[in-house]
């Protein structure tokens, strides 16, 4: 059977139960859904949360469900990929690129987001989806979770982008192009003077979401990555009013498509971005939309840009990029580690065996580079848990001397959503945390408990000591 949505969330709920919850009781499309998000994260929780009784932006209840946290957590993801949840950087980029599958295009009649068409405005309006205004200050509904999928024009090979799509009306949703593979071939139409064929689509496995979302050299198909983070061949189909050379994923729980106009722009926005930031409104493009098509028991996909989904999906891809770059100048990398505390985004973690005395530096400057929002490199001894934040922060507090270990670069390429980043130019750098080699300085030796002591008391034998209601009573997290 095919991988989608719909069995990867029968096979995790039948594993985790505890970790699908879902709201029976009628909720409002404008905001409530992030005030669960944001209360559950609060105590440090992440389920998936599926809203059965969504009320959209007219205030009428849809026939849809809407999911959310589908991808928060990396242990999640890494389970949907089949990898382990420490070594997702090492496997990810295999999967993507030499392990990558390419797609298979089946029959309409066999395609899962074929099951309803419906032309737009005539038979249905953006404004029945049950879209969400996830902040105060958003700027109406939006595809938070929408990979706008478009082909280059001279070579035809795809490009996905986690893109938002804020809906105006009935058929009209602005663009907002930040991607710099989708800007690039938006710019080729527009030099062209030609409309762009796009299309918007929603709800897929996490092994596919993640997949899409991967960071790639241009021109690349990101179905092709797609298929090998799935483990199969994406399966594809024909657009219904775009051509049947554009194709769309068959296993999507939504497809919008439409076309975007060439030199035309309009205020878009604001939106409350990952950073955790109100984003401005800005002159982008906009997407004429022509037809949607769905399951018929399509589930509504929402991503909540400043949350643990968004920070959880885009990391991988930048991880897998970042271990690659790093490799190449320090052998002894080891792992790799975007923690949520940075956003996903402008915080890398790099754990290495240090084989000179030059390689912590060495790796903070490959890393700065690999992405435009990687604004800070922490760099560890292998000894030092990456995915453990306390055991980060030891290593800097007690291996790092500023005055030689940090490295400040200014005025780099940043990312758009950073605000205290200007034009958006910003100083990037990290901090050499690990030890000096034995050659060069004795360092003291940790402190240790006796291998005996460690094997009868451990988090898996507190049972024997101390009733297990006890230990369960202890809250998750710190006073």
């Amino acid at each position: 059977m095919p991988k989608d949505l719909h069995t990867f969330l029968a096979g995790y709920e039948e594993q985790h139960p505890e970790q699908v919850i879902h709201v029976e009781k009628e909720v409002s499309s404008k905001y409530e859904i992030t005030a669960f998000i944001r209360a559950f994260e609060k105590e440090n929780k992440y389920p998936i949360l599926i809203f059965h009784k969504v009320r959209n932006e007219r205030g009428e209840i849809t026939p849809w469900p809407v999911i959310t946290n589908l991808c928060a957590t990396r242990g999640r993801n890494a389970e949907a990929i089949g990898v382990d949840a420490r070594e997702v950087a090492r496997a990810v980029a295999r999967l993507s690129r030499a392990d990558a599958r390419k797609p298979v295009v089946i029959p309409r009649a066999e395609a899962p987001c074929k099951e309803v068409v419906r032309k737009v405005p005539q038979e249905m309006s953006l404004f029945d989806l049950p879209a969400i205004r996830q902040h105060a200050l958003d700027g109406g509904p939006f595809f938070s979770a929408g990979f706008l999928t478009v082909f280059d024009p001279d070579t035809g090979i795809d490009n996905c982008a986690l893109i938002r799509g804020n809906i105006w009306e009935d058929d009209r949703t602005g663009v907002g192009v930040y991607s710099p593979h989708t800007t690039l071939i938006y710019r080729k139409y527009e030099d062209r003077g030609e409309d762009m064929r796009a299309a918007y689509w929603l709800g897929h496995h996490p092994a596919g979401i993640i997949g899409a979302q991967m960071k790639l050299d241009f021109p690349q198909s990101h179905y092709a990555s797609m298929g090998g983070l799935l483990g199969e061949p994406a399966r594809l189909v024909p657009s219904e009013t775009l051509g049947d050379d554009f194709l769309v994923p068959a296993d999507a729980e939504f497809v919008v498509e439409g076309v975007v106009p060439a030199n035309k722009r309009e205020p878009e926005g604001p939106f409350g971005e990952y950073a955790r930031y109100f984003g401005p409104q800005r002159w982008n493009p906009y997407m004429k939309v022509t037809c949607v098509t769905h399951r018929r028991d399509a589930i509504f996909h929402n991503l909540c840009a400043a949350g643990p989904e968004h920070f959880m999906t885009g990391a991988f891809g930048i991880e897998a990029i970042a271990y690659d770059a790093i490799k190449r100048v320090v052998p002894g990398l080891q792992n790799v580690c975007m923690p949520m505390s940075g956003c996903s985004r402008f915080h890398l973690y790099v754990q290495i065996k240090k084989q000179k005395a030059s390689d912590g530096r060495d790796a903070i400057l490959a890393g700065v580079l690999v992405d435009p929002r990687v604004k800070h490199v922490f760099v560890v001894d292998d000894d030092v848990d990456i995915f453990d934040e306390k055991n980060v922060l030891w290593a800097i507090a007690t291996r790092s001397q500023w005055d030689k270990d940090l490295i400040v670069i200014p005025d780099l390429t940043g990312g758009l959503r950073d605000p205290s980043a200007g034009d958006p130019k910003s100083a990037k750098g990290g901090i050499d945390a690990t030890k000096p080699l034995a050659k060069d300085m004795v360092f003291p030796l940790e402190n240790y408990l006796p291998v005996e002591v460690v094997e009868k008391i451990n988090p898996q034998t507190l049972g024997a000591f101390i009733p297990d209601e006890a230990v369960a009573r202890v809250p998750s997290g710190e006073l």
